[in-house]
């Protein structure tokens, strides 16, 4: 059994050394940032944009959805064929942009010129009040969860107070 959990141990530590274009799709457009942002061109067609810790510009257009986590997007003028999503970032629809699916902002604002459209939902959960809900309240419930445990510990590992009846008197 410990060589089985071993070989597993190995196999999994050797596919984090990969790559991650290893495992991507040839002839894929897809574009995936990770603290450097994003910036498509007009006569630029991707497919789904991420980006994590930076923003999506969009002057062109997209054929896929565009996701920013920690960031913004920002169409100016530009097309995204799917989804735009932004979790704790803005999103800015500046001109004739348009947004095919949803435009979804979490913890940010969304700012949207009389001329942008969006073919979907328009969702804006924006505020220090889903910021608390959202991160901030998962925290706060697994402390008092561990604060619980560790209570309940101390209470089974004290010694029980002797009864007052059961107490000798001494003599005087």
């Amino acid at each position: 059994m410990k060589k089985f959990c071993f070989r597993i141990a190995l196999c999994v530590a050797f596919a984090s050394l990969l790559p991650a274009n290893a495992f991507a799709r040839t002839g894929s457009s897809d574009r995936v940032q990770f603290a450097r942002d994003i910036y498509v061109e007009p006569g630029d067609r991707p497919g789904d944009l991420v980006c994590l810790a930076c923003s999506i510009h969009v002057r062109g257009q997209t054929t896929g959805d565009a996701v920013a986590v920690a960031g913004s997007i920002d169409l100016e003028s530009g097309k995204i064929a799917g989804d735009a999503v932004a979790i704790g970032g803005r999103l800015r629809l500046q001109g004739a942009s348009r947004v095919g699916g949803d435009a979804v902002s979490i913890i940010g604002g969304v700012y949207r010129d009389s001329d942008a459209t969006v073919g979907g939902d328009f969702v804006s959960l924006g505020g220090p009040i889903w910021f608390l809900l959202i991160f901030v309240m998962p925290f706060a419930l697994f402390a008092a969860f561990i604060a619980l445990i560790v209570w309940l510990i101390q209470k089974v590992r004290q010694p029980a107070e002797p009864h007052a009846e059961a107490v000798p008197t001494p003599r005087v």
